[in-house]
């Protein structure tokens, strides 16, 4: 992991000059002609780099949302755009995310239960009781980093057939929000001429509100969905144990 970061963070100095906003913006036409002449192949790179990024839990998922919801919105207009936008991140997002909690079930999975056997069985039983639930409250709150729900949720019994559905169920308002944010930046001539003002406007203005606004409507969602056992003690207790456990075995994994 440590390796894919400093070979990332290469190629970002070693072509600066190429990925600024100024050379961007002047190439913008080119790169849209481009995208229109090889729909298909531009497409399907953008879904495989999603999914490689969200399996591999690197931090780039909301870049890459806003580029897409940027991308289809000009090679195929507003609703046409949006619709596409949202259909690609939602399935390429689910897809990485339960890549990568395949991968964290069958290879982390009984390290980390031999050792946590205690706090896992407690674990186990919330799940079984109220599981749905969570894994739903996790992927519709975006405070719990989504890399920490993938290894947490492959722990337990969760049938890989439900974490997908319910992933990409919980993950669909917050993809919402931010393709809709990622549509209304303008273009890269119109950002390199005015700068960050540009951002500003009614449109990309509104969306910034929604961003702010989502977690506060996403908690007042998740506070009338609570089932009467998400109150008992020993089901918060069982899920505070196993972040801890979650944080501090990969914390040594990769140490």
């Amino acid at each position: 992991m440590a390796a894919l970061f400093l070979t990332i963070a290469f190629i970002g100095w070693k072509y600066s000059d190429l990925l600024s906003l100024k050379t961007l913006a002047a190439r913008e036409a080119e790169l849209l002609d481009f995208g229109r002449r090889h729909t298909v192949f531009v497409l399907a790179g953008l879904f495989a780099i999603y999914v490689g990024v969200t399996a591999s839990s690197l931090p780039a998922a909301t870049a890459l949302t806003f580029l897409a919801a940027w991308l289809f919105q000009r090679l195929f207009g507003a609703i046409p755009g949006f619709v596409g936008a949202v259909a690609l991140v939602s399935f390429a997002s689910t897809t990485g995310a339960t890549i990568a909690f395949l991968i964290s079930r069958h290879l982390l999975g009984t390290a980390i239960r031999s050792r946590y056997s205690d706090a896992i069985a407690k674990f186990d039983e919330a799940i079984r009781r109220d599981g749905s639930y969570y894994l739903f409250t996790l992927r519709l709150t975006p405070v719990v980093p989504f890399w920490l729900v993938n290894l947490a949720m492959s722990l337990t019994p969760l049938r890989t057939r439900t974490f997908w559905w319910i992933s990409q169920l919980g993950m669909l308002p917050g993809t919402l929000v931010f393709v809709f944010a990622g549509s209304q930046v303008p273009s890269l001539t119109e950002l390199e001429g005015r700068g960050v003002w540009d951002l500003l406007w009614p449109g990309p203005l509104i969306a910034l509100l929604l961003l702010a606004a989502f977690p506060w409507i996403v908690r007042s969602i998740t506070q009338r969905l609570k089932p009467t056992s998400a109150d008992r003690p020993e089901t918060v207790a069982s899920w505070l144990a196993l972040f801890v456990v979650q944080v501090q075995y990969v914390l040594n994994f990769n140490g």
